[in-house]
């Protein structure tokens, strides 16, 4: 056969008879053996009664978008050549001749330009003819030079062998766009033909008309320009971070007060570092961290948000306790005072973005500390919640335990004591959430072939792009706690997730992998921190930057003292980072203050020969060793970030040693998937019955 007419239809009954006559008009008139074809996309009105009446061959697609319906049709369609159209009335089905005739001289694709083929009165409304189409056919044109000058003309025929081969995987109305993007990518043939554009019923979806439809369109374009759209990503979250920011210091001081003065008490009755067991320094609540924070907060000023943002001043008089300050400058009597006492002792804290005010701030409207630390905590325990659900509804119960054994180990619960502590886990939650959506195959990929390498770049371009956001924002909301969590145990849970649906591949190609999303999150948490030192640098001064940078090399390679004090002992290098890795193993596994790190070293390398024994003598012949290599991988990052940030890492391990989730669920992960993998596969075997069901249906 040599053509098929390709038709999409979703309530049309004004308007699809006409144009499947006319399309069988065309076949008849000009002798061409074809037929036509039209997809149904779950239409409720009488559309199918009046396509089968025509006497056109339906099928249907159950899931919704333009896109699909497109694909659907190439799939089912049985001429050499296809012309598709819109079935509003809006293309004229009688005059298919130009398109069909370049396609028999070899066009791969031919697309109609409503421009040069005249528009009815009412056609296009005024926002789409003269600004819509027009400027993203413009930027398509820029990012893909070529000589298409309507991007988003319904009418067009293509090649069917041809343009299945490019597995296209747009699902909704930028499925148009990524027709043109392929074929010129892979070097096919592309020319565009006048075409009239009548006035149709309704728009739709071949024409950008809703806002979500035109970020769809840009989205698009800048998928097969991954630098571009990291560029672009970045940009925007950065902009988005600020305004923020910015916005939520509008608020004014006065609605913080008497919150605030309920804080300072709080604060003035506990001290600045308190053990909720004694004795056990991984029950450690940072008062310190959590009043210096709340003294930011209300030190705002919310006639120039902009400016306190890039400060983040907070009042504290030399050699003063930060609670006592506190107390002080919330007592003053009114902003004036207030802001009398930070001109003469305030000081600058802009070497972090303080990013967690955005939540933190509206909260101390309605609560104060204690209640802001219980709604943030009733937040990521939402979100926890909420991806536990979904885990376990959708069959990925063991990837739910490790995770759950994993924020057991490293004590979550205690993050419902400090404000600096929990701000990092919320982000994890909320990336952990996007992995499992986009695994369990709900994206904008969803029915592509899994097998292609161009859709595999496309599936980890994307997930590079995530890490980026991923990496600014945890740069945005934490103050060096467990930023690494955000990079490593998405990482851990994507590859849980995928050695269920057995989709790992060689090491080498998850190796580049992983190194390409570390470099991304790696890369944007450091510009993230370099774009606020040198805004400060800005507003501030120059010396700002070289302050900053100062501080930076502290945490990197500054000296410990044996009372982490300026009048002990400076520590050597080598002890250094020998008690930088006890410490926060000592954390972890919960030892009392006062057991030694000779028992904290003897403790690790017994449970490591034990599960390794389990391992070694439990493992299953034929275990992925690749997935093994690479949650070890993983799970060993935080101890290079401990030994990087070796000063920092010392001093703090009382909150820097629940980045040691990634280790827990890395290992968890190696004895599931080597070890108790086996009684999943009749599971496994059963749910892939069901989903071969699902797609037959």
């Amino acid at each position: 056969m040599e053509l098929t007419i390709l038709i999409p239809c979703l309530n049309e009954e004004n308007t699809i008879e006409k144009c499947v006559t006319e399309a069988l008009d065309f076949l008849k008139e000009s002798q061409v053996d074809g037929e036509v074809l039209v997809v149904n996309n779950g239409s409720v009105d009488v559309s199918v009664e009046l396509m089968l009446k025509t006497g056109a061959r339906v099928v249907r697609e159950t899931k919704q978008g333009y896109g699909m319906v497109l694909r659907r049709g190439l799939d089912t369609a049985k001429g050499r050549y296809v012309i598709m159209g819109d079935g509003d009335g809006s293309c004229d089905f009688t005059k298919l001749s130009p398109l069909l005739e370049r396609l028999r001289e070899g066009c791969d694709l031919v697309v109609g330009n409503r421009f040069s083929g005249g528009m009815e009165p009412g056609a296009m409304t005024f926002l789409h003819r003269y600004i819509g189409s027009p400027l993203l056919s413009g930027i398509g044109r820029l990012l893909y030079p070529c000589k298409v000058r309507d991007f988003q003309c319904g009418l067009r025929g293509c090649q069917r062998e041809r343009m299945k081969a490019l597995s296209l995987v747009s699902e909704g109305v930028e499925y148009a766009d990524e027709m043109i993007i392929r074929a010129k990518q892979e070097g096919y043939r592309v020319e565009e033909v006048p075409v009239k554009l009548d006035a149709g019923e309704h728009d739709t979806g071949s024409r950008p008309g809703h806002f979500r439809d035109w970020v769809r369109h840009i989205r698009c374009m800048l998928r097969y320009r991954p630098v571009l759209y990291a560029i672009v990503a970045f940009l925007m979250t950065i902009v988005a971070c600020m305004a923020l920011l910015t916005l939520v210091n509008l608020i004014p001081q006065a609605a913080l007060q008497k919150n605030m003065e309920r804080s300072a008490e709080y604060f003035n009755e506990h001290r600045l570092f308190e053990n909720l067991w004694e004795n056990h320094n991984s029950t450690m609540v940072d008062n310190y961290a959590d009043c210096i924070l709340t003294n930011i907060i209300y030190s705002t000023d919310s006639t120039h948000p902009f400016r306190s943002m890039i400060k983040a001043t907070y009042y504290n008089p030399r050699m003063e306790n930060v609670n006592v300050s506190l107390a002080r400058l919330v007592g003053s009597g009114g902003s004036e005072a207030a802001a009398g006492l930070l001109a003469e002792d305030g000081v600058d804290y802009f070497r972090y973005w303080h990013g967690s005010m955005v939540l933190l701030r509206p909260l101390f409207v309605l609560f104060p500390i204690q209640g802001v630390r219980a709604a943030v905590f009733i937040l990521l325990l939402a979100l926890t919640g909420l991806l536990l659900y979904r885990l376990i509804k959708y069959g990925s119960r063991a990837t739910a335990v490790i995770l759950l054994i994993g924020m057991a180990a490293v004590h979550v619960g205690m993050t419902a004591f400090c404000i600096e502590y929990i701000t990092t886990w919320p982000v994890l939650m909320v990336l952990l959430l996007i992995i499992e959506r986009w695994e369990r195959g709900n994206a904008s990929m969803g029915n592509a072939s899994m097998g292609s390498a161009s859709l595999d770049r496309l599936t980890d371009e994307r997930y590079m792009r995530l890490f980026l956001i991923g990496g600014m924002v945890t740069c945005f909301v934490d103050f060096l706690t467990t930023e690494t969590i955000t990079l490593t145990v998405p990482l851990i849970m994507l590859y849980l997730l995928r050695a269920g649906k057995k989709e790992i591949r060689s090491f080498r190609k998850e190796a580049c992998f992983i190194i390409k999303c570390a470099l991304c999150w790696g890369t944007s948490y450091a510009v993230m921190f370099l774009g606020k030192w040198l805004l400060s640098a800005i507003l501030l001064g120059g010396e700002a930057f070289g302050e900053a940078w100062e501080k930076a090399a502290l945490r990197i390679g500054g000296t410990v003292t044996s009372d982490n004090t300026n009048l002990g002992q400076i520590l050597s290098l080598v002890t250094q980072l020998s008690g930088t890795l006890w410490r926060n193993l000592h954390a972890l596994f919960g030892f009392p203050a006062d057991v030694s790190n000779r028992i904290v070293y003897l403790t690790a390398a017994g449970i490591i020969a034990v599960l390794f024994a389990f391992w070694y003598l439990k493992r299953q012949s034929g275990c992925n060793k690749t997935l093994i290599g690479i949650l070890l991988l993983l799970g060993a990052i935080p101890y290079g970030r401990y030994l990087v940030l070796r000063n920092h890492s010392y001093l703090h391990y009382f909150f820097t040693y629940r980045a040691q989730l990634a280790t827990v669920m890395a290992v968890m992960g190696v004895l599931w998937v080597s070890v108790l993998k086996k009684n999943d596969k009749s599971k496994n075997m059963f749910k892939n019955k069901i989903s071969r069901k699902e797609v037959r249906k």
